[in-house]
C-alpha cells in the first residue's frame, strides 16, 4: 500500500484540467464497434472487402460511421450477405446463423432387422445414416419383412 500525504487526505474539493489543441472543436464520434456473432464458430467474416478473424464465433470491427456491406461464409454452408447501418449512439450487435448446404439424416429403429428406406433406397437396417441431403421433402419408411411400421414425409431444411 502507498501512503497518501497529509495535504491530500484533509482537502474536500479537487480541480482538474483538461488540455486541448482547439477549445471550440466539438468532439464528433466517428468510428463505431460492429460485433457478429456467426454460427458456424468458424465462418468467414468479410467487411467492405476486408476479412476480419473469428474468435469462438465473434467478430468485432472497429468502422467508420455510416453503411457497410458484409459476407458470412464457410464450406457446406449457404453464404449470407447483406449490409449494416453504424450510427454514434451505440455498437450495432449481429447474430448470423447460416444454413447449411445440405443435411444428413440418422435414424434409430428399435425393431430389430427393420429396413430403413428413404425414397425407397435402402440406406440401413435397425440404425442408419443418410449421404448427403439437399434441403427437401423424403418419404422415409421403416419396416419387416411385409410389417410396415412407418412410412411419413420428412422435411428436411
Amino acid at each position: 500500500m502507498f501512503d497518501i500525504p497529509e495535504e491530500l487526505r484533509k482537502k474536500k474539493h479537487y480541480q482538474a484540467y483538461l488540455f486541448t489543441d482547439s477549445p471550440d472543436k466539438e468532439y464528433k464520434v466517428e468510428k463505431q464497434w460492429a460485433v457478429f456473432y456467426v454460427q458456424p464458430a468458424h465462418a468467414m467474416v468479410t467487411i467492405d472487402s476486408t476479412l476480419y478473424r473469428t474468435m469462438n464465433g465473434v467478430v468485432q470491427a472497429y468502422l467508420p460511421l455510416g453503411k457497410h456491406s458484409f459476407k458470412v461464409e464457410s464450406p457446406f454452408y449457404e453464404t449470407q450477405e447483406d449490409t449494416l447501418c453504424l450510427k454514434e449512439n451505440r455498437r450495432l450487435e449481429r447474430q448470423v446463423h447460416l444454413q447449411p448446404s445440405y443435411s444428413f439424416l440418422t435414424v434409430n429403429s428399435h425393431i430389430p432387422y427393420a429396413e430403413i428406406r428413404l425414397d425407397g433406397e435402402l440406406i440401413g437396417i435397425q440404425e442408419a445414416q443418410s449421404k448427403r441431403l439437399l434441403p427437401g421433402t423424403y418419404l422415409l419408411t421403416v419396416q419387416k419383412d411385409s410389417l410396415l411400421f412407418y412410412q411419413e414425409p420428412i422435411q428436411l431444411d
